[in-house]
């Protein structure tokens, strides 16, 4: 079995120049604004890759509070029409 996976990397770039995550790193409040128009998800897994939040139909600017879960690395992935972007974040 062989399964066609699309080249997202332009997309990923795309999204890059328009998406931006403060503060980082955080004591536990998170604005990620996006400077496209469109919806978009926001998913955040901790280090071991477990999906701590998932949160849809988000617009522009997106304010999340991480701050019960425990300090530590975790990830955020952004995903929409253009592609997929992930960025990683500190909660202190």
């Amino acid at each position: 079995l062989c399964a066609v996976v699309p080249d997202t990397t332009t997309n990923i770039k795309t999204i890059e120049k328009h998406l931006h995550i403060s503060p980082n790193p955080s004591k536990g409040i998170i604005n990620i604004g996006k400077g496209t128009t469109g919806k978009y998800r926001i998913d955040i897994y901790d280090i071991n890759g477990k999906q701590i939040l998932g949160k849809t139909d988000c617009q522009n600017q997106t304010r999340l509070d991480i701050g019960s879960y425990a300090r530590g690395i975790y990830i955020v992935k952004l995903a929409d029409q253009e592609g997929i972007f992930i960025e990683k974040i500190i909660l202190e």
